[in-house]
């Protein structure tokens, strides 16, 4: 941190009003990044005291640390350099407002989105864009911005073939480098197909508790977003779980959608592993129909373990019991 940035900050903190709140999201693997955040965090709340700093582990799946100003708003950075005024603004919530009309319109968006902005410290044109997004950011809880130094961050930086900044990505498939047109970004986002979301995007939206509207989607769209079969069967538990509860909401408002779970689940339950075939038995046990049964007791027949003919068995029984 520079005489001139911690100038910015001191100069800054003089004109709050209030206290504002940060969250340190360390990583459980990247300690080089976890002491660069927590050493920009410690000279930004020495030299602006009101700002009330909350420490906490990010979850074992999450591999990045991060600064959240909001839930919607996230910097995998230290922004230091050109980078501090731009982040100081939204910290404080100054100079981030939106027009009425905009902020009806960013509600009208079909599906959560998620931009990665790539930035650097030096970079002169970056503050621009991330003024330019992160109003959108905080304007709702629709659009999400991820600010990333890819200096800081090279690996993802690398992974995301990021050649030039400021690059600003969307759902991990569409991109822009250099001068932002936020009037074009946001046409592409209100006028993007939700069932063309990746499966990243969809666990995302299952991991921050949104599952039901995530099931919602599918209900307005009448059909099964394909990426929905992967996460059933997703290695981690917790992330089936998740997408159970989609399957839970279709099951009981459509079962006619729901049942065109059924012959791909079961072709991947041949396959599954075992700590994964139970999670698929009670998924068709809750969207199944007349037809499921033989499939059912002919897992319960075929079952390897008492668990799995366990779960074959109330799968039978919570299908017979709905129709």
């Amino acid at each position: 941190m520079t005489p001139r940035d911690e100038s910015r900050i001191r100069e800054w903190s003089d004109r709050l009003s209030g206290e504002v709140t940060l969250r340190l999201v360390l990583s459980r693997s990247d300690e080089a990044a976890n002491q660069e955040l927590t050493g920009f965090c410690d000279g930004l709340t020495r030299i602006a005291p009101a700002i009330r700093l909350k420490k906490e582990k990010a979850e074992a799946d999450d591999p990045a640390p991060a600064l959240e100003i909001a839930p919607t708003l996230r910097y995998q950075a230290a922004p230091l350099g050109l980078e501090l005024p731009p982040f100081l603004d939204a910290l404080a919530g100054t100079s981030m407002g939106t027009s009425d009309s905009l902020q009806a319109d960013l509600e009208k968006i079909p599906a959560p989105v998620y931009f990665k902005l790539y930035v650097a410290q030096t970079c002169p044109h970056c503050p621009l864009a991330v003024r330019q997004l992160a109003p959108l950011a905080l304007a709702g809880d629709t659009l999400h911005l991820t600010v990333i130094d890819g200096g800081l961050f090279t690996e993802a930086a690398r992974a995301d073939g990021i050649q030039a900044v400021p690059t600003l990505i969307l759902d991990d498939d569409r991109r822009w480098t250099g001068s932002l047109k936020p009037e074009e970004i946001l046409d592409v986002v209100f006028n993007r197909d939700p069932a063309e979301m990746s499966r990243a995007t969809m666990e995302r939206i299952i991991k921050e508790g949104k599952a039901d509207r995530l099931a919602r989607l599918m209900l307005e769209k009448g059909e099964i977003f394909p990426p929905l079969f992967d996460i059933l069967t997703h290695e981690k538990w917790h992330v089936r779980l998740g997408a159970m509860v989609v399957v839970e909401t279709l099951a009981d408002e459509d079962p006619k959608l729901a049942d065109q779970l059924i012959p791909p689940l079961w072709k991947r339950y041949k396959t599954a592993d075992a700590s994964v075939k139970g999670d698929i038995l009670y998924v068709l046990g809750a969207a199944g129909n007349a037809d499921t049964i033989p499939l059912l007791k002919e897992a319960m027949d075929r079952a390897d373990s008492e668990e799995v003919k366990e779960a074959a068995a109330e799968a039978v029984e919570a299908v017979s019991e709905r129709i």
